[in-house]
């Protein structure tokens, strides 16, 4: 049994491995980071119940597909013929990954999004590892996807192992409506992303 500081050391263990991707093989989590009381300094403990869990692709809500597929007919292309997985927390959609089969053993990302609010909580990483177990027992032998050439999706893909494959030149400008902005760039090129199981 685990007194109140090893809990409490536990519990920061946990959020760390959870931020850095190191948790393996866990499909929900309590979060239990601690933030102070409005009246006075005390410390009371935000006790978070999270699960992943296969979802149909109608329930994901569009304004979340949205925030990593800024377009709206790209993602009604991918989106019919997929399967999905949902960070949920009671019943609401925190986050979300939508994966299609490409050949047999071949899995492709084709969107991992989390609501903005809730971005750097880890929630990212309960999902790609999520994705990658469940991926491992149905034999698929390979995990790809596409995104840009610059930005924290590419290094958030690296740290799990995803390695580029190629560079598609001028993709978002050619296959996007209107230009595709991150912190005042605009993407062109697309990374070809794989990970080997």
């Amino acid at each position: 049994m685990l007194n109140k500081i090893d809990s409490q050391r536990f519990s920061v263990d946990f959020s760390i491995q959870l931020q850095l991707g190191i948790i393996v093989k866990m499909d929900s989590y309590t979060d239990t980071t601690k933030s102070p009381h409005k009246n006075n300094d005390a410390w009371a403990t935000n006790v978070r119940s999270i699960r992943v869990a296969e979802v149909s692709p109608h329930r994901l809500p569009p304004a979340l597909l949205l925030e990593a597929d800024p377009s709206a007919s790209s993602i009604s292309t991918y989106l019919l013929d997929s399967f999905c997985f949902a960070a949920i927390e009671g019943d609401n959609i925190l986050g979300a990954c939508v994966l299609q089969n490409l050949i047999d053993g071949v899995l492709e990302i084709n969107n991992l999004a989390i609501f903005p609010e809730l971005q750097c909580q880890g929630l990212g990483s309960l999902l790609l590892q999520h994705v990658i177990d469940t991926a491992k027992k149905r034999s698929i032998r390979k995990i790809e996807l596409g995104t840009g050439t610059f930005g924290h999706q590419l290094a958030f893909y690296q740290r799990f192992g995803f390695r580029v494959e190629t560079l598609i030149k001028d993709y978002y400008i050619d296959n996007y409506e209107e230009p595709v902005w991150e912190k005042g760039i605009q993407h062109k090129d697309m990374l070809r992303l794989s990970l080997t199981l």
